[in-house]
């Protein structure tokens, strides 16, 4: 083969390869938005499986070649950095509980890197952005009428279809009704979860559809609804600050220096007036269960003491932390906070 047909034959097979790449991007986008939504999981040689763990396992390796060829741009400085993370979760839990969580040490990097990569090279414009809200519409669509059943009546029907196919999750303890209605799961493993997932649709549809108000804010409003379902006072909170700062940047036109210099005045008055302080005022008033926001206030603190105690490898995930006898339970229901006690400073850093 001579060079010139050499070189046609690779543009060729590169052209074939882009194609390729395009046409997956979308089915692959649709397959991870789908399998987030189910609350199903199967063991397997010792190690708990779920639908999007697995689809995460099968494009872990194509992903990963797909970023170092350049296909998905040039490296990063954060595709350095969750790289880096998932070694040391790796390393670290290796430190604390030794070779019987290799395991679950190498699902968890794939788990968090997988789903890094899957965004990283899948969502590279627009027009990949706008069709993964879509597809977090249609999921919403989705669920909707099983959350609704589940609101009004606690009746988890979307758990018992999946139910044939393996172990899901029921309502526990922690998904106590209130307000006279019960908290939807939906395809999480706690209202908490199923809040966020909808919460996380609610600025970003208004923006993909702003130059159509009707539609917009239309699809504001079920995301709205939808989140309520979860009477997750952290999701609702979330959906609020979100559509306050839209109607800011609508408003003032995206003058968001004016916006911080307003929010830290207000922070020093509320601090000089209050001896309570902004934060405690903030979390007593916004939330359905003010005891519930103070075992969170007692978690922060006492687990970011244990944190400091062991800054640098964490404690592991089978490790106590230290706190009053009173606070029973060992959750820390604080994502970052997690993190640092398992994983140490460098992890969050």
């Amino acid at each position: 083969m001579t060079h010139e047909a050499l070189t046609e034959h690779n543009r060729l097979s590169g052209t074939a390869r882009q194609r390729i790449a395009v046409a997956t991007a979308p089915v692959l986008l649709a397959l991870f938005m789908a399998t987030t939504i189910l609350p199903v999981s199967f063991e397997i040689v010792g190690l708990r499986l779920t639908p999007i763990r697995i689809l995460l396992l099968l494009s872990f390796v194509p992903m990963l070649g797909w970023l170092f060829s350049g296909r998905a741009g040039k490296i990063i400085l954060p595709d350095i950095l969750i790289m880096f993370l998932c070694v040391w979760i790796f390393v670290t839990l290796l430190y604390h509980d030794g070779v019987s969580r290799l395991a679950f040490s190498g699902i968890s990097a794939v788990e968090l890197l997988g789903g890094y990569l899957l965004g990283r090279c899948l969502i590279r414009n627009v027009v990949d952005f706008k069709r993964l809200i879509r597809l977090h519409l249609i999921c919403l669509m989705v669920m909707f009428p099983f959350a609704t059943i589940e609101f009004l009546t606690g009746r988890q029907i979307w758990a018992e279809i999946l139910d044939v196919f393996g172990d899901v999750v029921y309502r526990g303890e922690s998904s106590r009704p209130r307000m006279g209605f019960d908290r939807v799961l939906g395809g999480f493993e706690h209202p908490i979860l199923f809040g966020l997932f909808c919460s996380m649709a609610a600025a970003n549809a208004v923006y993909v559809w702003r130059h159509k108000l009707f539609a917009a804010f239309s699809r504001l409003g079920f995301i709205v609804v939808i989140t309520f379902m979860s009477l997750s006072s952290g999701a609702l909170l979330s959906v609020m600050i979100q559509a306050l700062l839209v109607v800011w940047d609508f408003i003032m036109k995206a003058r968001w220096k004016l916006l911080m210099v307003l929010t830290a005045i207000a922070y020093v008055v509320v601090e000089m007036l209050s001896n309570r302080g902004p934060i405690l005022i903030f979390i007593e008033t916004m939330t359905f269960n003010s005891g519930t926001a103070w075992t969170r206030i007692n978690q922060w603190e006492f687990g970011s003491a244990e944190v400091l105690r062991n800054p640098i490898l964490g404690k592991g995930i089978t490790s106590n932390w230290i706190r009053p006898a009173w606070m029973h339970s060992s959750s820390i229901d604080n994502y970052w906070l997690v993190v640092a006690f398992r994983h140490g400073l460098p992890a969050i850093i």
